[in-house]
């Protein structure tokens, strides 16, 4: 009796497709649109941050485009984020949106109301919430800040990826803004086409000597 051969999947790999710490440019860079700027982290640059970030006090959208390129069943996407001045728990909005899907979309952060919350892991200090301007770091000095990390994986086969960042009822200006550092996007893919498993190529080659020996008979 004939046995089918099987194969072994190769193992998937992660490959960094696009990075972006904002770090050698005084303009968006390529791939970016929208609202915002190049501003300082300030006192954000000792929990990870860079020097500078992509910084949006206004209600108005951040878009980054990326090609994916190569076959990939899914998508990592990270970036650090800043809450900067008087953002209010539970009465705002932040949302990220993935090709038109929301990763995050949510009333649940702030730097007033209690401890500091948002998405993601929080990076600055989590009991300095003593006053409506402790802790600081930057930006206008009569309000706190914070920044956090955000990572999430999705499934992913297209050949791009748009990332859409917005506080929508932000009362921007010196009020309420939020920044983006540190991007970085992989996508998990197949380098090798599956390979035979060792049985598999011993039941192969019984095959072929039992083809051979019908053939002389």
């Amino acid at each position: 009796m004939l046995l089918l051969a099987g194969t072994c999947a190769a193992p998937a790999s992660a490959a960094v497709i696009y990075t972006q710490d904002f770090e050698n440019t005084n303009t968006l860079p390529d791939g970016w649109s929208g609202a915002g700027g190049i501003s300082p982290t300030e006192g954000l640059n000792p929990f990870g941050f860079g020097r500078q970030h992509l910084f949006n006090n206004t209600s108005d959208t951040t878009t980054l485009h990326v090609a994916t390129g190569a076959a990939h069943t899914t998508a990592t996407v990270s970036f650090d984020l800043a809450f900067w001045d008087s953002v209010d728990q539970g009465g705002d909005t932040f949302r990220v949106l993935l090709n038109g899907v929301a990763i995050i979309d949510t009333s649940n952060f702030g730097n007033y109301f209690g401890e500091f919350s948002g998405p993601g892991v929080l990076l600055t200090n989590p009991h300095g919430a003593v006053s409506f301007a402790v802790p600081n770091y930057g930006k206008n000095p009569g309000y706190r800040d914070q920044g956090r990390r955000f990572t999430t994986t999705v499934a992913h086969t297209a050949q791009a990826l748009t990332l859409t960042f917005q506080y929508p009822n932000s009362q921007g200006g010196t009020d309420e803004a939020f920044g983006i550092d540190n991007v970085k996007v992989e996508i998990n893919s197949r380098t090798t086409p599956p390979v035979p498993e060792p049985t598999s190529l011993a039941l192969l080659g019984l095959a072929g000597v039992f083809v051979a020996r019908r053939r002389r008979a």
